[in-house]
């Protein structure tokens, strides 16, 4: 646990070189626990957010793949932090990563689900906001208790309406 955290510290907040993105890439091999899973998000988005051409064709793979830390790391990296990011993907792109795993069974990744739309609510907030009211229904508990922590008590109301309903 704590060898693997030093690397992944190491390279917080560094600029990276291609070569460096192609080996961190294959870190998610060897992640066992979302505290890996977190602090390889907070690396991929930032390659996202300056090469997204180097990491998004990876993200869209995993968010297809067996395990369920690929899957969490193909929404999670999109955005990770909003605050930190002065540029953001598309909203299509990032919610059609989210789309496609709302169905999903795995817990992290449906916590990463909820902490993706949340975040991408951040940069989008009237298009999260429709996404929210489209699926609110469909949202597993633990997509949706991250995707509305930050909602006033009325948005929260009036979706938990459309959820029971």
């Amino acid at each position: 646990m704590e060898v693997m955290s030093q690397a992944l510290y190491a390279y917080q907040h560094r600029t990276l070189e291609k070569r460096e993105v192609d080996k961190i890439r294959t870190w998610i091999d060897r992640c066992t626990c979302w505290e890996h899973s977190d602090d390889l998000s907070k690396i991929y988005a930032e390659v996202i957010e300056h090469n997204p051409d180097w990491m998004l064709p990876t993200l869209k793979r995993w968010n297809r793949a067996k395990s369920p830390w690929k899957r969490r790391q193909s929404v999670v990296a999109l955005i990770e932090y909003a605050t930190k990011r002065t540029h953001f993907l598309p909203f299509e792109v990032m919610i059609e990563q989210v789309e496609s795993l709302l169905d999903d069974g795995d817990y992290y990744v449906q916590k990463g689900v909820g902490w993706t739309v949340r975040e991408i609510g951040h940069a989008y907030p009237d298009q999260v906001a429709r996404f929210l009211e489209r699926h609110a229904a469909r949202l597993s508990p633990q997509a949706w208790a991250g995707a509305t922590k930050n909602l006033d008590r009325a948005q929260k109301a009036r979706l938990k309406a459309l959820r029971s309903g």
